[in-house]
């Protein structure tokens, strides 16, 4: 069981065109967490590029893409839900790699005792088990 939070708003369908744009958190309180995991130990991502919160163009995201001078995606999002696939489908979630150029990253004082237990790894089966994944709940709330 793993979900985020993010302190902006999504934006309405009416702002979505074809192309992806990152949607900025400049509090920087926007975040990821885990439960329940193949290590089972919680613990949470922090955001580390609050220019890319959230994404939304593909699908909705946590972490926004990033490309270089020729247009190629060379930073991803971490977490995505395909839009026009169905959540609950086995392609409808995926979950990307975690490395250093994410926007969002371990952050190691979420482990009891401030450390990374010397067995976990974060990867892109961590979360859920699997990269692709099909969701068979998905909560929104509004604060």
């Amino acid at each position: 069981m793993f979900g985020a939070y993010t302190a902006v708003d999504w934006p309405s369908e009416d702002d979505v065109d074809y192309d992806s744009f990152n949607v900025a958190d400049l509090s920087g309180k926007s975040f990821m967490f885990s439960l329940i995991n193949k290590f089972k130990t919680p613990f949470r991502l922090k955001l580390v590029d609050n220019n890319r919160a959230i994404n939304v163009g593909a699908g909705l995201a946590f972490g926004g893409l990033e490309e270089d001078a020729a247009g190629n995606t060379v930073k991803f999002c971490n977490l995505l839900m395909y839009e026009g696939g169905a959540a609950n489908t086995n392609q409808g979630m995926y979950c990307n790699s975690f490395d250093a150029e994410d926007a969002y990253r371990l952050d190691e004082t979420s482990f009891e005792g401030g450390r990374t237990p010397a067995e976990f790894k974060l990867d892109a089966t961590t979360l859920a088990g699997s990269q692709y994944f099909a969701a068979s709940e998905i909560e929104v709330y509004s604060i």
